[in-house]
């Protein structure tokens, strides 16, 4: 059943998820503003987008494998935190190349809290109550990617795009310092970990992104 326990486990997991998540699209809508802040070139602007999809796609697995490794509760507090501390130095940046490197490490955060969320509702829940909750984890992550858009929208409407960033900083410190004491700590089998491997996964995977997103301006 949906214990209370089980309740707040699903709270922050898809509370943290829904950010990550979020924030794939959500700058999408204000990068005119951000290319009149900081006189962004067009490669710029491309890459305050893609800084954090590539961060994000080629450390899934990595952080996935080290979650079951070393804990999967300290790893996605991990994540939280380094998407928290990118969303505040995002929101601090004085030129393009910060805000680059900033995105970068939100999406590395992120690389860390959505495979880890997956894991931990997976883990808590019994077999038949199972589905529901990854229904549910499933529904805010769709969520997070559809409403981006219309967040970022109505957020530089209103306030300046900075604020798009800013609103990630208090949430994640409240995830973060509710799950320290509401989640518990669980590891998986514990396998040897093939260092090439995941250095291959991550350049093969970094290729694949890489190519789909400048592919077509670079010939």
């Amino acid at each position: 059943m949906f214990t209370a326990a089980r309740v707040r486990l699903l709270v922050i997991t898809c509370i943290a998820l829904f950010m990550a998540m979020l924030d794939n699209l959500v700058l999408g809508v204000a990068l005119p503003s951000i290319q009149q802040t900081f006189q962004a070139s067009i490669t710029d602007l491309q890459w305050f987008m893609n800084a954090y999809t590539l961060s994000f796609s080629i450390l899934l697995i990595p952080f996935s494998m080290m979650g079951e490794r070393f804990g999967r509760k300290k790893t996605f507090l991990i994540g939280i935190a380094l998407f928290t501390v990118g969303s505040a130095l995002c929101g601090l940046s004085e030129s393009s190349a910060q805000l680059i490197w900033s995105r970068a490490l939100q999406g590395i955060g992120g690389a860390a809290i959505v495979p880890l969320s997956l894991t931990l509702v997976n883990s808590a829940f019994p077999a038949d109550k199972r589905a529901a909750a990854l229904g549910i984890w499933s529904g805010i992550s769709g969520l997070g990617l559809s409403v981006g858009p219309l967040v970022g929208g109505l957020i530089v409407e209103g306030a300046p795009w900075q604020f798009i960033f800013w609103l990630n900083v208090p949430i994640g410190i409240a995830t973060f310092v509710l799950g320290i004491f509401w989640l518990t700590e669980a590891k998986g089998e514990k396998k040897p970990l093939n260092l090439l491997g995941v250095l291959l996964l991550a350049t093969g995977l970094f290729g694949i992104v890489y190519g789909m997103q400048r592919g077509n301006s670079i010939g």
